[in-house]
């Protein structure tokens, strides 16, 4: 282990020192003194093991010494024994230490340096001793440390960084009365070095407490990237203060080597080096304790010893993220303003785009918008290579303009947002760098502006007199024209907390304005013959028809989509309402399903195919007009007592198909206006099945002689409802499928003959509730014909498709179904 020392030094002193011996060995005893001393045995702190080893204090086997070294030991011993108060005596010590720790027999070196800076302080040997001590106890911190003897080590490298310090402090006094300059500068720079080495020894104890050791790079702290969300930090309060003493221990040192040199980066600054890496091991320290706020004040105190730090802008930037880190937002915005307060002539660089963004994040977060508002109109006109925080910025100034009530100028900023936002959306150059999530900036943006809209479309009714009907009625096309275009963009931007209330909007206004006509003012020269009155009320509804149209289906839409997603709010629910109030016959005609009466529905009753049907043939979605019914399909009286599993359920369903195929399909559709607490339904089939509800698969089996059971609730909806079943047999004579529906508390509560019935359980809608045809403005409307001959140009409106007739959805063929005892197919 001859790591750290100067073996030529070393061996010269041996020479030297041999030359020594020999004149004491030519005096007075001669060479009988030199036969009383035995390297061999062992010390009090030294142990022999059973092998005739030398272990020391720590453990670790002591080589063997040359025995030119023990002459010059056993002489050194002599003299000492001889003429302990000789004036050589601490020279000769010190040719005794260094041969013992050449050797590694440490415990004995440091007896021997111990006693030259116990007895000999005014010596010039004394400040070697310390350094030499200081040496041997960084060594064994290493080698502590090679075994992962972490609190050996610690307590090794603390002791070191003590004794370097000791050291440093004697050879600055030895700086202060040297006699020559000469002198004084070697005795200065020794003293540096020994700082060096403490520092040196400090930043090992780091090491083994599980401390950072960073880089020499200026204030590069290792972990903490630009921009970089800083972890939280858990803190042991025993390490912590650990931590503490450590970083000031770190400063006190970059503070003196600091001190009284020019606040110039470039300037030739004795240990510069060291200082950084001072002041950066303080501020990591810091950081790895949690204590971010310290940590910003070195950077800062780093920035006040070089004002022209090449990383003056980086080092700015982590002193402000430590700041926000414990929520000190106006230290954060301060020094954040030094950062982008920079000459205007030159390019603003990612670094200060950064700093703006950030500093009007954290004004958002003090609920400072006029702040707000001020940084991001700063960060606009330094024109940001960022789209996404580009539309964001645009944004938010429109909304800090709203809180403060200048509406007008916020509409301008939410138009100017959604302007930009579609033009980088439409710049394939651009789009590609936009974020799924700034969509949200725009969509807010066109929602206050359609509100806005739709705030002044609401209220306006048409009224007389004509002239003043005719301005509603353009005031309100126009605006309707405005709400149908923003809120189809925000459908189109597909945001969820938007995506309903657009849609439902859209109903509204499409509703509002059918209602404008159905409720307009009865002009004053017909308000008394009834006959015009009807012809003219009857002209309004025929106008009002196609938006009735349109708000149905919006509402519809408006519903599916809470279906289908499965999230219900306030306008899934108004939709609802409003569905109820144009299809009641769907919602609220006869009972809500408890397995007694199914409402009507246009496909009501099974359906059966022997065709394989289309991708979505088991949703309620699905077109099932041109099925067969199962009607004849019902199983005889004699073969329900052949299948296993029913014999006393008497009044479950029993199917199959009078077509032979292997595969065969069944169907039923039904409404709900309420969702049901609970319904099962147990099912068999010859020989397989899979049942769904709602497209979602629900179950299968292959063995017929068993019965299955499910839960369905979870898979039903309010509003349509589909049940299916996809049945397989290889048996001519087999095709069955035998199931019934019920509530588990109420078990005479099943699906009975109403779900295998065919269209003679459907009734079909009043006329005044079948869906409109679309229409528009005659041109020689009513109020033309009445009141004046100016024309009034509507709006275009969608054709819709023509609405069934009643004859024709019941014109399907009645069925019965067959009577028990009814024989069974013919194979």
């Amino acid at each position: 282990m001859k790591k750290l020392f100067n073996v030529l030094l070393v061996v010269s002193s041996l020479v030297g020192a041999g030359v020594f011996v020999l004149a004491l060995t030519s005096c007075g005893n001669g060479g009988k003194v030199l036969e009383t001393i035995d390297l061999t045995i062992p010390r009090e702190d030294e142990i022999v093991t059973k092998e005739g080893k030398v272990l020391d204090s720590d453990g670790y086997e002591l080589p063997s010494i040359d025995e030119s070294a023990q002459d010059l030991i056993r002489s050194c011993d002599n003299f000492e024994t001889m003429y302990p108060t000789h004036e050589k005596m601490p020279k000769v010590l010190m040719r005794e230490a260094q041969a013992y720790q050449f050797y590694e027999y440490y415990d004995r070196a440091l007896l021997a340096y111990g006693e030259i800076t116990d007895e000999f302080q005014k010596s010039e040997e004394y400040v070697l001793a310390c350094d030499n001590i200081s040496l041997i106890y960084f060594q064994r911190g290493y080698a502590f440390m090679s075994e992962k003897r972490s609190k050996e080590a610690e307590q090794m490298f603390t002791i070191s960084m003590e004794w370097y310090a000791k050291t440093a402090d004697t050879y600055a006094n030895l700086a202060y009365n040297a006699p020559d300059d000469d002198k004084r500068s070697k005795f200065e720079e020794y003293s540096r070095e020994a700082n060096r080495r403490a520092l040196a020894a400090q930043m090992q104890i780091a090491e083994v407490t599980g401390g950072v050791i960073p880089s020499i790079s200026h204030m590069e702290a290792p972990g903490i990237e630009e921009g970089m969300e800083m972890p939280e930090v858990t803190v042991d309060p025993t390490v912590s203060a650990a931590k503490t003493d450590q970083a000031e221990q770190y400063l006190e040192v970059a503070r003196k080597i600091l001190k009284g040199q020019p606040k110039d980066f470039d300037a030739d600054i004795p240990d510069k080096d060291l200082a950084l890496t001072s002041l950066n091991s303080a501020a990591a320290a810091y950081e790895e304790i949690g204590a971010w706020d310290k940590a910003a004040q070195v950077y800062m105190e780093y920035l006040d010893f070089f004002p022209n730090a090449p990383d003056r802008i980086a080092t700015l930037m982590k002193a402000a993220h430590a700041y926000e880190k414990v929520e000190k937002w106006r230290d954060a915005i301060s020094i954040y303003q030094l950062v982008y307060s920079t000459d205007p002539s030159k390019n603003v660089d990612d670094a200060q785009f950064e700093a703006m963004y950030n500093t009007a994040q954290d004004y958002e977060i003090l609920g400072d918008w006029k702040g707000v508002k001020t940084t991001y109109q700063v960060f606009l006109s330094s024109k940001p290579r960022d789209v996404n925080r580009l539309v964001e910025a645009m944004y938010k100034v429109g909304y800090a303009d709203e809180l403060a009530g200048n509406w007008d100028d916020a509409h301008q900023q939410y138009l100017a947002t959604v302007k930009i936002f579609e033009e980088i959306r439409s710049d394939y150059t651009y789009s590609e760098d936009l974020e799924p999530e700034t969509v949200i900036y725009p969509a807010k943006a066109n929602f206050q502006i359609a509100e806005s809209f739709y705030q002044q479309f609401e209220p306006i009714m048409l009224t007389m007199p004509i002239e003043v009907l005719k301005a509603n009625f353009e005031k309100k096309n126009q605006l309707y024209q405005a709400c149908d275009t923003l809120y189809k963009l925000l459908i189109e931007y597909d945001v969820p907390e938007f995506k309903s209330v657009s849609i439902c909007r859209l109903g509204q206004i499409n509703e509002n304005f059918g209602d404008a006509f159905v409720f307009s003012e009865i002009p004053q020269e017909i308000i008394d013959n009834p006959e015009y009155v009807a012809e003219y009320r009857q002209g309004l509804e025929e106008q009002a028809k196609p938006y009735y149209s349109k708000a149905r289906d919006y509402f519809m839409e408006c519903f599916d989509q809470s279906q289908l997603t499965g999230v219900s709010d306030e306008w899934s629910e108004y939709a609802q309402t409003r569905l109820i109030y144009y299809y009641p016959e769907l919602y609220v005609s006869g009972e809500d399903w408890t397995g007694l009466v199914i409402p009507s529905h246009p496909d009501a009753g099974w359906k059966v195919s022997t065709s394989v049907p289309t991708p979505g043939w088991n949703t309620y979605t699905a077109n099932i007009s041109s099925w067969s019914k199962p009607g004849e399909g019902m199983i005889s009286e004699k073969d329900r007592s052949k299948l296993f599993g029913f014999n006393d359920d008497q009044e479950a369903i029993f199917m199959w198909s009078p077509y032979l195929s292997e595969y065969t399909y069944y169907v039923i559709k039904f409404s709900l206006h309420t969702r049901p607490m609970t319904r099962m339904v147990r099912i068999s089939a010859r020989e397989e099945y899979t049942l769904y509800v709602n497209g979602q698969m629900v179950g299968s089996d292959d063995d017929w002689k068993s019965v299955d059971t499910y839960d369905i609730t979870p898979y039903l909806r309010i509003g349509d409802n589909a049940i299916a079943v996809e049945a397989r047999s290889g048996k001519k004579d087999s095709y069955w499928v035998k199931m019934e529906c019920y509530e588990p508390s109420v078990i005479d509560i099943r699906l009975p003959e109403s779900m295998v019935s065919t269209y003679e359980t459907y009734t079909p809608p009043p006329e005044e509730f079948a869906p409109p045809e679309e229409e528009s403005f005659e041109e020689t409307s009513t109020f033309e014909e009445e009141t004046t001959s100016e024309e009034i140009t509507p709006m275009e409106e969608e054709t819709t498709e023509e609405a069934p007739s009643s004859e024709e959805e019941t014109a399907t063929e009645e069925v019965t179904p067959p009577e028990e005892g009814t024989e069974t197919p013919p194979e």
